[in-house]
This record gives C-alpha cells, sequence and structure tokens, in this order.
C-alpha cells in the first residue's frame, strides 16, 4: 500500500463568491507552501452524556456541531500571498498603473514626477502608496522602489510627491518610456474574502480533501538575519470532506515562481519616524490577529457565519542597541510611524506599512561577552490622516 508524503501534497484554492460554496467550474489556484501547516483539519465538537448507571460507563458521545482549521507555512515570495494579505487586512484594494508613457519626468527641487498628460488621478495613485519606477534611462537612479507622500495633495492629475528618505529625485527629462504600478491594500472593511481549498495527496491514488469557508483569522512573519522570510497564515473554515476526485470542471494553474526573499539581500532598509533605521536589526517578526469569531447558532452543525473583530497588530524590532534614540520614544510614548520593505532581485516588492504607534522595550544586556539588544514592540493604533481611508492601522503594498 502507497504512503503519502507531505513533498507530494499539492494545494490549491479559489475565492468564494457566496460563503461556504465553491464556485462551479473554479480556477484554482496553487500555493506554494512549507510543509508543517497540518493540512485541512475537521475539527468535531463533541459533548460526552454525563447520564450515570451502576455500570460507570459513559454511555455515547455526542457531536454536537464541527468546526474546519489549518495553518499555511510559507516563504514570503512577491505575488503569492496577495489574496491572503487582503482578505487579511479586509479593507478595499487599490491598483495603479502607467505604462511606457513619454510623458513622465522628474524634478529634483520638489522630488516630484510630473507629467504633462494624462492623470495620475485617473490612472488610480494614491496618497501614501508604494510605487515601483522603471523606464528613466537619462538617469537610472530615479527607478525603483518608493512612497508617495501622504497628504491629499501629493497626488494631483500631474504631478506625485515622493517622500525622500524612500528616494531623492534627480532632474530627468520627459521623453523616455517611463512605467510606474502599484497596488495596495488597508486594514478596513471593505470584504470578507473567503476561500474554498482542496488538498490533493498526488502520491496516492484518488485521494482529495477539500474545504469551504475559510478565512484568515492570523497571519505571523518572521525575518530573521541570515534566514529566509517565513510565516504562517491561520484559517478557521466552515468544513471539510473527502473526496475521490478534483472538482468537476475546475482548472488549476501552477504555482509562481518569483523567488523567496531573505534577509540578505532582500531587506535594504527599515523606517522608522519616515526616516531609515542606522540601528543594524537582527530580527523583524510581525503579527496579526483580525480577531474573526464564528457565529454558533442553534439547529446549524457547522458555523452559521464569520464575523470581524478589532484588529490586534504587533511588531517585534530585536536591535543592537548603539544610542537612545528609542529610548527615548519609548519613555515619552512618542507616537511613530514604521515601514517595513521587502524586495526580491527583480524588483518586485511586499512592503508593510504603519502610520501610527507606540514603541515599548529597552535596553537589555544578555551575559558575557555579547551585544546589549534593544528588543522593542511596536503596537499600531488608529491613524485618521489620510482622506482615502480615515481610519487605518496597517497597509500592505504588492509590488508585482
Amino acid at each position: 500500500m502507497a504512503n503519502a508524503s507531505s513533498s507530494r501534497v499539492s494545494l490549491r484554492y479559489v475565492r468564494e463568491v457566496t460563503y461556504g460554496t465553491t464556485p462551479s467550474t473554479p480556477t484554482m489556484t496553487t500555493v506554494r507552501r512549507v510543509p508543517g501547516g497540518g493540512g485541512l483539519q475537521r475539527n468535531p465538537n463533541v459533548v460526552s452524556s454525563q447520564e450515570a448507571d451502576a455500570s460507570r460507563t459513559i454511555p455515547d458521545q455526542i457531536e454536537t456541531g464541527y468546526s474546519a482549521a489549518f495553518d499555511y507555512n510559507f516563504e514570503l515570495q512577491a505575488g503569492a500571498l496577495d489574496d491572503f494579505f487582503i482578505a487579511t487586512l479586509g479593507g478595499t484594494t487599490y491598483t495603479a498603473t502607467l505604462t511606457a508613457q513619454t510623458t513622465i519626468s522628474a524634478v529634483a527641487s520638489t522630488n516630484t514626477i510630473h507629467r504633462s498628460a494624462g492623470s495620475f488621478v485617473s490612472d488610480g495613485f494614491k496618497p501614501g502608496m508604494w510605487i515601483k519606477v522603471s523606464g528613466f534611462t537619462g538617469t537610472v537612479a530615479n527607478n525603483g522602489i518608493m512612497k508617495i507622500a501622504d497628504g491629499d495633495s501629493d497626488v494631483t492629475a500631474t504631478d506625485m510627491n515622493i517622500v525622500a528618505a524612500t528616494k531623492t529625485l534627480v532632474d530627468d527629462a520627459a521623453g523616455e518610456a517611463v512605467t510606474i504600478g502599484g497596488k495596495m491594500v488597508r486594514t478596513g472593511t471593505a470584504n470578507q474574502d473567503s476561500f474554498s481549498f482542496e488538498q490533493h495527496f498526488t502520491d496516492l491514488t484518488n485521494v482529495y480533501l477539500r474545504g469551504v469557508g475559510f478565512r484568515p483569522t492570523g497571519l505571523s512573519m518572521d525575518a530573521t538575519a541570515g534566514n529566509v522570510v517565513t510565516g504562517t497564515v491561520n484559517f478557521l473554515g466552515q468544513n471539510i470532506a473527502t473526496a475521490s476526485a478534483a472538482i468537476t470542471g475546475e482548472t488549476v494553474t501552477p504555482a509562481g515562481t518569483t523567488q523567496s526573499m531573505n534577509c540578505t539581500s532582500n531587506v535594504a532598509t527599515l523606517y522608522e519616524g519616515g526616516a531609515a533605521i542606522t540601528t543594524l536589526a537582527r530580527q523583524v517578526t510581525l503579527n496579526i490577529n483580525p480577531n474573526v469569531t464564528e457565529l454558533r447558532a442553534i439547529a446549524n452543525a457547522a458555523a452559521a457565519g464569520l464575523i470581524d473583530g478589532t484588529f490586534d497588530i504587533s511588531v517585534g524590532l530585536n536591535l543592537f542597541f548603539s544610542d537612545l534614540a528609542f529610548v527615548n520614544k519609548v519613555i515619552n510614548r512618542t507616537p511613530t510611524s514604521l515601514w517595513l520593505p521587502f524586495t526580491d532581485g527583480a524588483g518586485k516588492s511586499v512592503i508593510f506599512t504603519f502610520p501610527k504607534g507606540y514603541l515599548a522595550g529597552t535596553p537589555k544586556e544578555q551575559g558575557q561577552n555579547t551585544p546589549v539588544a534593544q528588543d522593542l514592540t511596536y503596537t499600531p493604533v488608529r491613524y485618521t490622516g489620510l482622506s482615502l481611508t480615515p481610519s487605518m492601522m496597517m497597509q500592505i503594498d504588492m509590488i508585482n
């Protein structure tokens, strides 16, 4: 008898239109996975009968409901997690595209990208969005990843003001074919995306597990010096079932091939308070809990639905101690921002932005012949400085 190997499990998903229902003839996306998340799990809610008699035996165990869950382990790759990032934060997704335009110039005096025709606003660019610029040939230093400033006036039809800490522009006249693009999601209430999953044990004959009604209930990530950036998305679902064939009419899209990001060559600069962090960092961790809760109702064995709670988000920063800058912000309870860009060798990026939050933690001695560490915890809070999203805690930019 053949035995299944974790290395040969294929996992794919499709976004549901109706919660708990797999779309007909779906196009399934294959995920890139790190084995060890446990796979699709059906978790029964079981109650033992309290009835007693002289035999001292339990008469029955009764299933009063069930739920489904699994943990999806990943290595951070541009494009591979976009759907799950969007579902975790729950806000509106904004996409901006401008392709090979010869009307674009860079203006050093105002650190502005200017256009003489068309409209940045109509093309979807928003204050606070991170963008990728390519195509400047007169001054190639103007290309790359950069952040648009946050003010409403920082994006007009003809101009986008760029945060100088992320890119200092050099004068470059129009005439080159410049491409600019960006995509972001912020914490919000615009969507409650759920997913159907299919787990295929490819080394067994016709053995499948299917799950419906899955939503992210947590996302964690670890970026430690000398390692690949890894993480886990926790899912809570409605139910799973066995199957002896793939979903009828499904089309399976292969997994992407973008590189896994590492903490040596894919983390160039971290930013705090709008400026580059110059202190050496050993580790950055991220934990997002959207506090999704099941609705348990009479006559419903599975959850009748899932509701959203208040976000709990924290970022851990393990830094080498070199000055009192962070200590003073901890003691004075100074609100500050935090930007965490990860960019692969092809210029594709995942960027985590927190506009307002507070630092906690002070330097710690760790023993003889070891460096003093600053174990800081950054806790984001509501930020109201953006008209587009007047109450938000976090933004993820996905530049593919």
